[in-house]
């Protein structure tokens, strides 16, 4: 660690999940849906650092529980060196809401204020990373009677060379059912 004003700083990197071999991935049971929440062929702006949402609705499935058991990054070819890391974030809003629709810079001050609501962690990647699969007792649980079919896309493309007119449709694929299984998941934050 760092030692700055008589502390200690650093940090640990712990997998409290293992991804699964080729072998040991379950085969999905004919219940199983899935859902792209997708960039919609964005221009990647030629600047370093550049954060992107996109507000998406779910499919009307979500207007009872249901778990998200299996959920995988959707890179489009040419875009494997740019997109460095997504989080899919649910928007904790009253389900009646209808929200403006976003297309946009993160951080942009126009961003509608409704749609800072949008931070619940639902699925989170990052290069390198293969599909998160929960145990097959085990899923996320998502949706409900008053449940926002909200959710926000953010992506944060790395553009250190400055490519320009990169165009982009990355995003998450998740797999869900109504089946539910015993055991509810949840997702810690921690930072």
């Amino acid at each position: 660690g760092i030692r700055l004003q008589n502390h200690i700083h650093g940090f640990q990197r712990a997998q409290l999940l293992k991804p699964l071999a080729a072998s040991q991935t379950p085969k999905l049971s004919y219940y199983v849906k899935k859902f792209e929440v997708l960039n919609d062929n964005q221009t990647v702006p030629n600047v370093e650092t550049t954060y992107w949402c996109r507000l998406v609705k779910l499919p009307e499935d979500f207007r009872k529980k249901t778990h998200i058991i299996q959920y995988e990054a959707v890179i489009q070819n040419g875009s494997e060196s740019l997109v460095h890391h997504m989080e899919l974030f649910h928007c904790e809003v009253d389900g009646s809401l209808q929200l403006p629709s976003w297309d946009g810079l993160c951080a942009d001050p126009s961003l509608p204020e409704p749609l800072k609501a949008c931070k619940r962690v639902i699925a989170a990647w990052a290069m390198g990373a293969s599909a998160m699969i929960y145990p097959r007792n085990v899923g996320l649980p998502v949706g409900g009677a008053n449940y926002s079919l909200y959710v926000m896309l953010e992506i944060h493309y790395n553009n250190p060379g400055l490519q320009a007119g990169a165009v982009d449709a990355s995003g998450v694929r998740l797999y869900y059912t109504d089946h539910l299984r015993p055991i509810d998941a949840g997702i810690l934050e921690i930072g």
